[in-house]
């Protein structure tokens, strides 16, 4: 009987001593930065298909609109053409599509004797509502982005951000 108990007790040790090599962020209080590298098998099915698009898949591609005059007519596109031919020479085309970000200043006039009024405009207003909610981006984050691409004429706070944002859940 001795010797049944001592395996016993060492049976017990033994679990006790598993069990706390077993710990981990899973199943105990450890922090997750203490479970070390594991490696995490892969469930996956090989698969017959190539690698890349598949067959039959629409792609898209980066093109010129083909109503490039009217959106430029428009006021909704910039087109600039830098020529490195003679007027009446064939060329090739190639072609770099941006965005132009600028300060818009809009004066209204009208007569009165009220103070002039300074606001933010509607695209101010819709870029900080969408980079906020859509985007997720801080409001403080966000207020640095409009100063740094207007070149600091732009100082929009994080306090104008949150009431244009909650101004137009509203």
């Amino acid at each position: 009987k001795p010797l049944l108990e001592t395996i016993a007790k060492k049976d017990v040790e033994i679990q006790r001593l598993k069990a706390q090599i077993n710990k981990d962020s899973s199943n105990s209080s450890k922090p997750s930065g203490s479970n070390g590298f594991k490696k995490i098998q892969n469930n996956r099915e090989k698969s017959t298909k190539k690698q890349g698009g598949q067959h039959g898949h629409i792609g898209s591609t980066l093109s010129v609109p083909k109503n490039l005059d009217e959106l430029v007519a428009a006021g909704e596109a910039q087109h600039v053409i830098l020529s490195e031919v003679k007027e009446g020479e064939s060329y090739i085309s190639d072609w770099t599509v941006d965005i132009n970000v600028i300060p818009v200043y809009t004066e209204r006039r009208r007569k009165g004797k009220d103070l002039p009024k300074v606001e933010y405009g509607s695209n101010i207003k819709a870029i900080s509502i969408y980079l906020s909610t859509i985007g997720l981006i801080a409001h403080k984050r966000l207020s640095r982005f409009f100063r740094d691409i207007s070149h600091g004429l732009i100082t929009i706070s994080k306090a104008v951000i949150a009431k244009l944002i909650t101004k137009q859940q509203n």
